[in-house]
């Protein structure tokens, strides 16, 4: 808990400074590398929290057919979408 509030306490001050990211290389297919950059816990917890708040305050902004990287809407819905009006057309003689 003293840490949290250390990391509150230095934020609501202005004086927090990201910490630099750890740097691993994975292997991929093929024989090259994939470079991978791992937060510590006290940036990752930040970023969570700012995501969470920054979540709060534009959700209500968004309209119900806004899409993309929202908690709880299923991404596949607007494709679906777009591929059924795409056929509807498509199959309309009016429109061939």
């Amino acid at each position: 808990m003293r840490v949290t509030q250390q990391l509150a306490d230095e934020v609501k001050q202005g004086i927090y400074r990201a910490k630099l990211i750890l740097r691993k290389y994975i292997p991929k297919m093929g024989g090259k590398l994939r470079p991978l950059g791992i937060p510590t816990i006290a940036d990752k917890l930040l970023q969570r929290a700012v995501a969470k708040l920054l979540e709060a305050i534009y959700e209500q902004d968004f309209l119900s057919c806004s899409y993309g990287y929202r908690r709880g809407i299923v991404k596949w819905t607007p494709l679906s979408r777009q591929i059924f009006i795409e056929f509807k057309i498509e199959s309309c003689p009016h429109y061939s």
